[in-house]
Order: C-alpha cells, then structure tokens, then sequence
C-alpha cells in the first residue's frame, strides 16, 4: 500500500496526449547498442515565443563536449514565433537534433513531460533556451552519476548574467550561487538543482515526472517528492550553468516572479506536511527511537543551513526556526524521552521562543518527563546538541558546509509566517488546555490570498487581500499583493497606489523597490485585463485604536478616556467583570466594551482587545493611565513617520521614588501576527521585533510620555495590587521557571513585599537566563532595570560582596552603565573599605546621573548622596582638600538635606576652617531655619571659637526666634548675652525660663548668673559638681580674656554664695584671686 508522499501526479508520461507532429528528424535510426552514437544525454528544451534565444541556446548544447552522445529535443509549445524555422535549419547538419510542436500551449513542465518520454537517453536535462552551459557540463555531470549509481541527480553551482545569449565563460556575471552538498533534508531548503535539473531517467520516471498542475515552480516540487522517495543527489562544487537574469522569464518576470515565490512554497508546505522521515532517509524499517534521531539529524542541518545567496526574503531566516522547532518536536512524537530532542527544544525555547513553550509541551507529553526532570534539563542545556548517525553508514549525510543561519528571531516572537503553518510562535503558552494561537494572530491573515494568487484566481485574490488589509491595516505583503495583482492586470494606476503605499510604509524593504521597478518597466493595459474593484483598504495611516482591559476601574477610567477622546479612531476596552460603574462610563464615553472572563492571565484579555482593533496604529493603555493635552501634538507628529513599526512611549510613574523613567512598547502598527504572551507583565516588543527585521524597518523611542497613576499608594492599597501581583507572578515562576522576565518582575514585588531575602535567587537566576542569550536579544531597558534592582536589594541585604562580585563580571560591564548602578557599587566598595574602587564608581556616579535613561533610577542619584560619600571617603583617607570639594558639591546638589549641610559644616569647623563653616550655616538660613539641628550647630561654632562672640549672640538671637522652645538654644543665648556683657538681658530671659536647668553646663550658666546678681542659686541635681565646677571655670577665664571687668568683679564679691554646692570651682578661683593679692603694685 503506498503512502501518500508516493503517489505520481496525474500527468505522468503515460498519459501525456499524442496529438503531436514530429519532423522528420525524428525518425532517424539510432543504434541500440551504447557506442559513439548512443545518446547518453537527452537535453530537452521548451520554447515559447524565445526565437531571440533560440541559436544562442542551439549552440550552447552543439557545443557539449559530449558531441553527438548529446541528444537535443525542442519541445515547441504553439509558439506564435520562428524558432521551428532555425530548429530545421540546424537539423539539417545535426541529425541529434528532433522537434515536437504542439498545436495549442501548454505549461513548461507537461513540455518536459514530453521531452522525457522522447528521450533516449541515459541521463536527461531541462535546458532553457536562454541559459548557457560551461562546455563540458552535462559531461562532468553524466560522469558523477556513473560514479555513483546509488543517486538519481547530480547538480553543479550557477552564476547569473545580465546579457541575453551569453556564453560561458562569462564577464557579466552578477551573482555566483555555490550549493551545498547533499543531505536528504536540502530540498527543503532550496531547489538545490537550480535552473539545470540532471536526471537518471529512469528514476525520474519511477516517481511520475514533473507534476503539470505547476506553472513555475514544478522542478522544485519534483526535488521534493524524490527525496521523499528517499532518492539521493550528488554535487558537483564547480560552476557548470549560466543564467540569464530574463526580467521577462518565468523566475524573474513581473507576472510570475510571485508566482514562482507563491508555488514553491505552496510545495514545500504541502510535502512537509505529509513528511515520512523513514523515507527520507531511506530507512523505511527505521525503529521509533531511530526515527527520532533521524528527526533530530533534519533539526540540526536546518539550524546548521545557510542559503548559498543572500537572503533577500526578510522571512527567511524566521522560516528556517520554524522548521527547526517542528522537527524537534516530531522527534518527540516518535520517542517522548528522546533527551537530545528534549535538550534542543529547550535550546531553541531559551533563544528564539517564548521562554515557557519548551517546559510546558515536554510536560504535556505525559509520563516521559515531569517537572524536576524538566527543571534538571533546563539547567543543563547549555548547547545546541546533535545526533550522531554513524551507524547508518549507508545514509548519504553530508556535513554541512557553512556557518549557521543568522535566526531572525529575537525572544518572544509570535507573529506567523504569511502562507504557513502554526510554528513555535502558535504552540501553547503555559497551561496545557489551552491550544493554539490567540485568535488575534491569525486576523488579517494573508493564507486565503496566497492560495488564491498561487492558483491564479487573481480577482478574487484581490478582494480576500483587501478584506484581510481592513482588519489589520499595516500589512505590506497585502499591498505587495495587490500592487503584483494590478501589474498583472495592466492596471497602473492601482499599482502605482501600492508602490507609493509601500514606500511609505516599508521603504526598506526589500520588495518595495521590487514592486516599485516592476511598476516602472510595465505598460499599461487598455482596457485592463482584470477586472479589479476599486481600492477600499487605503486609510489615512494615522488612525488610532485605544486598547484596554479593565476591571473596577470607575475611578480612573473615565479620565483615561477622556484623555485620549480627541484623536482615538476607536476605543475597545475589555471588561473582565466589572461590578462598579466602570463599564457605564466607557460606553458613555463611547468606547466598545467587550465582556470577557478574566482568566488570571493579562496577555489572554490584552489579545482580546486586539481582535477588534482596525485603526493604523494601537496605543495600548491601562485605566490608571492617560496622555496629557499638550502632549497629543507630539503623538500626531510620531504617527506620521515613515519606516518606524513601533515605538516604546517613556512612562511616568506617579508616586513611584524614582528618577528618570522607563519605555515601554504601547504604540505600534496595525500588522497581522501581533500578539502578546505572559499571564503578568505581558509583553509583545519581541513579536513587533520580529516583524520589524521582517520588513526591514526601525523601532523607536517616541516623546509622547505617558502619565501612570496606578503606583500612587492611595490606589496601590485601594487595588491590593502587591497581592495580586504576587499571586500571579508565583505562579507564572512555577509554570515557566526559565522566563526572565516573570523572575525579575517576582523579585521586585517580594521585594516590595518586605522579603528580599527572598528575591535575590529571582534576580540571579534572571541575570543568569538573559546570559544564555545573544547581545543583539538584550533588550537595554529591562537589562538596567533588573541589575540596578537587584544591585539595591543587594546592598539592603548588606550582599556587599556580591555587588563587587558583580561589577567585575564582563557581562554586566558590556551590558550595563549608569548613574544608579554605579552608586550601588560605589557604596559596596566604600563598605568593603575597597576606597579607590568606591571613589571611581561615585565619579562614574556623577558623570551619568545628568544623561538620559533607559529604566527609571535610584532617585538619589540626583541628590548630594554620591558626592557626600565621595567626600566622607576622601576624608578616611585624609584628603582634606578632596573632602572639602565634595562636601561642598554634596550640599550644592541637595540644599535640603540637613544632614549633609551639618556634616560639611562640622567638618569644617573641625579642620579649623569654622569662618567658612559659620558663613556656609548662613547661606543656608532658608533650607535649615526650621531644623533646630542647624542652630544648635552654629551656635556650638560659634561658642567654642574666639573672637565670634557677637556672631554668637547675633546667632542666638535669631534662633530662638524659630526655636523659642528650644532649651539647649535658649541656655547658648543666655551664655551669648554673657559673653556679651549684657549680664541684664540675660538676667530677664532666664527669669523666663520656662524649667530648670538639667546639664552640667546650664548649671554653670545658671551660678554664674546668681553670683552676678548677689542671689543664692539653687541646689543642683543629678550631675557631678566637678563638671559644673568645669564649665563655671571655663566660662569664668572666658569673662576675664574678654575683659568683663564688671562680670568678675561681681562674682568675686558674691563667690561665697556658690561655695557649698560648687567647692572646686570656688577653691580655684579663691586661689586665684590670693595670688593676685601677692603680687606688688609698681
């Protein structure tokens, strides 16, 4: 019973009709017997209106080394031209010539069809009449397959020539394509053959000949279905065929290039579909486990694959994963455990897919792989693994012979491929109910209209183009579609409109200039040759959709709508079951609400919104956000740009301590494929990537910032959002333990929660999972984000080490510079005593804090906390000068911060600088006046300083103005009346003291003051006499170096009166006053 991959097309040579006229050339004898004369290659040419290159081509093949082994068949398709005339007339001197015309057209490959049932030949080959051949071609390539009788193709390399009849050597070659060698998957990579198919003719007819259904692209379809017969090729590394670049031919004309494109990868698709890998290999008995193994081998040479020309399809690369992932996973239906399909899968999901895809399909295989096990393999996978075939030696596999594709894909790509099947972008996110693309991905899809243009249904093609263009706007294969379906039908005018809608929309892009030059070199058909329906999918390219999700939000949503009121073209918003008035003031505000069940996943109502989306461009915000009135002129500006797929919007988080802020992707185009994935935190900036590689265009960091409210903590306790959010992240860590994203966005909010303790393994393994990824998949905002987090957690942890740790590492140093990361290593160097380091990372600190960020910051980068440091740094290591500096631009940088201002100015005054130290509390009188601190610290200057006793009063006088229940300023100003000799002043005010004194030295104050006025002072309680007896000494010598000869006479003459409670103190001065007695007078 034969499989479906080994059933021959309908028009095998059997049945080809035999209403032909053959001349009599035909009719010669050839001898059976393999001599001279026995052709052993049939070269069959087709020829339709080519007379221009019928000689040119005649002589190609007369001049084959092989002579008259060469047998020549022209195949004349009803062509209107003279090319049977130069046939004949080369007939006439080569009887290897024959000639069959049909009387009506038919396709090149029911031509070929023809030529193969004619030959006589061993070997048989197409040649196209405007190709050439190096003179020895068919020989080396006849002598390859004599050489190897196991294969049924040989194929040489190529080169392309500008210059019509071109012979081979040439000098206007423009491209030199060198294939690979042979491995049964090659096919499906390319049409490895090229425009020379060299075939064993028996073999080519075993599997049915070329399939005339085909227009262009039969002969690829035919390497196909042999290798799925498990036929083999052999290469032959030398350039053997020349190829004109004919912009009127099938591969290169404007009517069929697409076409061409279209047909081959209708073929591919449809043998990848029905792809029997044992038969492919030609291992048709080949055990499970060896079908997974071999399923692995196709993996490894497509992820190993690189076309021989350059890739100027932009989804090329995208195409070659895609196919990568479904062999891996067809290992995985043949053999569950396979632990190299297991390991490669893994592999891909960490690089290329959505970083939950890998753990959640092996577990979905059932009992062959459980979490631990999973968890074991993601911490392994550490490589791209391969199987080793060595003990199948009859398999003809080849090593590759080029370096790796270079994979379009970048992260989370989830954008199909237009005309292909589900890929790794459509399997299921996390749980394992859940199957398939979100619906959003598939509108605007392109898959009808393909079909449609590949089968020539042109009109109808048209109209599903346009339909799918409505639902998603910007979807330039639609509008390359279309502008090809306009140049078929002559119809210039409509062309003309997709060119110039592609040039402003992709004007990179490779088929852009494609379209545009086909349009140039066309002429218009009168009247057209289709009848197409007027353009109706051309907007203004400015149309915004507003996307939301909401659920009671009654507070905020009606200023976010209101917000955006004056230039939405729509506004959907998705409710997730609302009980409050939420969904009453978006429909009075005029937005379409669309019910849906929240399902504890944000990306699932976030695809929702986008289903329904059919503006230009979609912003997508949350309730708690809205744009600012002067702020739209700049948007309007934005959405006009050419070239650019998306934008990342600066966002501001209100109530949020931070500086800066950070960029999120809310506006991009209306494309097909767009969707997002993640239960929290959702995200589709890797999908827009994808698509913007595919069309060669930018991404940006718009101006248009957008206001967060949702941070302020009146709503975060309003909403409970730390606990959902919580909830949520734990459990999209346990479902895709290998996501970034989730981990790092889990370790904030525990650290948010009071457990960072807890969430420094999260924002490790983070940093360790974005290692495995190549620098161009960073993304630079989240990067920043996650060390500068992880970096301040770090040090509330006192994890000084592992910050050092950490800045030492060239990853982080490639990927990381800042104002915030620097300051946190600046304060683990300086706690680690590592000074030098400590002061380089503050410099660093102080360099970047004014520069534009990526991610919001460590909002104390902007205030005097890097140079304060810097300046307690240069003072351990006794730099005065140095400390001095950046104490001052500490204070500079932060005016209010009293700490710093009391600290420089005690540093002063300690370094014997106290004029500077008393002239800086000055200027700062407006930010330290109400701080009772900044007083008492001017006023301990200034009293401990000779010569700043009216300072001192001045001081005090003004203190107490803000300070008038201040004891500690209240007794200084009394001390600075004393100094002042206004022993009145200072007597009036203590009598208004409203306690008694409580230090020793308002004790001293308070004796000295009664012996000035003759009175008992009081007892004094819970301090020692000797430190009241200190300060009344100190003061005492103050009063006689000041000269208060009226202050020391008083309290000589009541001295008494403190005898019993102050001994010391009145025994020092008693002796003072004895010596000076002794002194004569002169």
């Amino acid at each position: 019973m034969q499989s479906p991959s080994q059933e021959a097309p309908v028009n095998s040579p059997e049945d080809i009709p035999s209403q032909v006229h053959e001349h009599a050339a035909e009719s010669l004898s050839i001898e059976a017997a393999e001599d001279a004369s026995t052709p052993l290659v049939t070269a069959f040419v087709s020829t339709y209106a080519s007379e221009n290159f019928m000689r040119g081509c005649l002589e190609d093949l007369l001049n084959q080394t092989l002579g008259k082994r060469l047998e020549i068949i022209v195949i004349d398709s009803g062509s209107p031209e003279r090319e049977g005339d130069i046939v004949r007339e080369y007939q006439k001197n080569h009887p290897n010539i024959r000639y069959i015309r049909t009387e009506n057209r038919e396709t090149i490959y029911e031509a070929w069809n023809r030529g193969v049932k004619a030959a006589r030949g061993k070997y048989v080959v197409n040649a196209n009449t405007d190709d050439g051949h190096r003179k020895d071609a068919f020989e080396r390539l006849a002598q390859c397959l004599e050489a190897n009788p196991g294969a049924s193709i040989a194929y040489g390399d190529i080169v392309y020539s500008t210059q019509p009849n071109d012979t081979f050597p040439s000098e206007h070659v423009t491209r030199q394509i060198h294939y690979p060698d042979f491995h049964p998957g090659l096919a499906f990579a390319c049409c490895f053959a090229g425009c020379t198919q060299f075939w064993r003719r028996e073999d080519l007819i075993r599997i049915g000949c070329f399939d005339a259904r085909y227009k262009a692209a039969g002969d690829y379809e035919m390497l196909l279905r042999a290798v799925q017969h498990g036929m083999t090729a052999v290469h032959v590394p030398e350039e053997l065929s020349l190829h004109y670049f004919n912009e009127k031919g099938i591969t290169f004309g404007p009517e069929t290039k697409q076409l061409s494109v279209d047909e081959a990868q209708q073929a591919r698709q449809d043998h990848v579909n029905r792809l029997d890998i044992a038969a492919l290999y030609n291992q048709v008995d080949a055990s499970s486990h060896r079908k997974a193994d071999l399923w692995c081998d196709l993996a490894d040479f497509f992820y190993q694959y690189k076309a021989p020309w350059e890739m100027e399809n932009p989804k090329h690369g995208i195409e070659n994963l895609n196919f990568v992932v479904y062999c891996v996973k067809k290992a995985l239906e043949e053999e569950a455990s396979h632990e190299v399909a297991a390991s490669n899968l893994v592999w891909l999901d960490r690089h290329f897919g959505q970083g939950n895809e890998a753990s959640a399909y092996l577990l979905s295989l059932g009992d062959a792989w459980d979490a631990p096990g999973v968890e074991k393999l993601m911490n392994e996978c550490d490589q791209w693994k391969a199987v080793t075939l060595s003990d199948q030696s009859e398999v003809p596999v080849s090593e590759p012979q080029s370096q790796p594709v270079a994979l379009d894909s970048q992260g989370d790509c989830q954008a199909p491929i237009t005309g292909q099947q589900a890929s790794i972008e459509q399997t299921p996110e996390v749980a394992k109910d859940v199957q398939g693309p979100p619906v959003c991905s598939s509108v605007g899809s392109l898959q009808e209209s393909d079909q449609l243009y590949a089968s020539g249904a042109y009109e109808k093609a048209w109209e599903c183009t346009q339909e799918a263009i409505l639902k998603r706007p910007f979807s330039p294969e639609g509008f390359f579609i279309l502008g090809k379906i306009a140049l078929i039908a002559g119809d210039l005018e409509k062309a003309k409109v997709c060119v110039d809608r592609l040039s402003d929309m992709t004007p990179d892009w490779p088929h852009t200039q494609q379209l545009a030059d086909e349009w140039a070199a066309s002429s218009a058909c009168h009247p057209p040759r289709l009848t197409l329906s007027d353009l109706r999918c051309i907007g203004s390219g400015v149309r915004v959709s507003v996307c939301l999700i909401a659920k009671d939000e009654e507070a905020q949503i009606g200023l976010c709508l209101d917000s955006v009121a004056s230039f939405a073209h729509e506004i959907i918003l998705v409710d997730t079951g609302s009980t409050d008035q939420t969904v009453a003031i978006a429909e009075a505000k005029g937005a379409r609400v669309i019910h849906h069940p929240w399902q504890d996943d944000f990306s699932d109502a976030r695809n929702v919104s986008l289903e329904h989306a059919t503006g230009d461009w979609i912003l997508v915000l949350d309730a708690d956000e809205r744009l600012n009135v002067e702020d739209i002129p700049t948007l309007q500006r934005e959405l006009k740009q050419s070239g650019i797929l998306n934008y990342r919007l600066p966002i501001h988080n209100h109530g949020a301590k931070e500086y800066g802020h950070g960029y999120v992707p809310r506006l991009y185009r209306n494309a097909p494929g767009l969707c997002y994935i993640g239960r929290i935190h959702e995200q589709i900036y890797f999908t827009t990537e994808m698509l913007r590689k595919r069309w060669c265009m930018r991404g940006a960091l718009g101006e248009t910032p957008i206001q967060h409210y949702g941070y302020r903590e009146e709503i975060v306790q309003a909403k409970d959002k730390r606990k959902r959010n919580l909830k949520l992240l734990e459990r999209a860590v346990q479902e895709t333990p290998d996501e970034a994203n989730y981990r790092y966005n889990y370790a904030l909010e525990l650290r948010n929660a009071g457990r960072g303790q807890e969430a420094l393994g999260h924002y490790q393994k983070a940093i360790d999972l974005l290692k495995t990824l190549p620098d161009e998949a960073q993304v630079p905002e989240f990067t920043h984000a996650l060390v500068q987090q992880y970096g301040s957690v770090l040090l509330e942890e006192k994890g000084y080490e592992k910050v050092a740790e950490m800045a030492d590492d060239p990853w982080i140093q490639r990927h990381v510079a800042s104002a915030s990361w620097s300051l946190v290593q600046g304060i683990a160097y300086a706690e680690g005593k590592e000074y030098e380091k400590a002061l380089g990372a503050l410099e660093d600190c102080i360099a970047l804090r004014h520069k534009p960020v990526l991610s919001p910051g460590i909002i104390e980068v902007q205030s005097g906390l890097p140079a304060f440091l810097k300046g307690k740094i240069h003072h351990q290591l006794e730099q005065g000068e140095k400390a001095s500096e950046a104490f001052a631009l500490a204070v500079m940088d932060s005016p209010d911060n009293l700490d710093y201002l009391i600290d420089y100015a005690a540093w002063l005054h300690a370094h014997s600088k106290s004029l500077e130290a008393v002239q800086l509390l000055h200027r700062q009188m407006p930010h330290g006046a109400k701080d009772p601190r900044y007083w008492q610290l001017g006023a301990k200057i200034s009293q401990a300083t000779q010569g700043f006793e009216s300072f001192y009063l001045d001081w005090t006088t003004e203190a107490i103005k803000y300070q008038p229940h201040d004891t500690e300023l209240l007794f200084a100003h009394l001390e600075s009346l004393m100094w002042s000799r206004q022993w009145g002043r200072a007597v009036h005010v203590s009598s208004e003291f409203p306690s008694e004194p409580k230090l020793a030295a308002q004790w001293g104050l308070h004796y000295l003051l009664c012996l000035y006025q003759g009175i008992s002072p009081k007892r004094f309680n819970q301090v020692e006499e000797k430190e009241v007896s200190a300060y009344f000494m100190s003061s005492y010598r103050r009063l006689v170096q000041l000269g208060d000869e009226e202050g020391v006479r008083r309290i000589h003459e009541h001295l008494t009166l403190a005898k019993e409670h102050l001994p010391t103190a009145t025994r020092l001065i008693e002796q003072v006053v004895e010596k000076v007695h002794q002194v004569p007078v002169a």
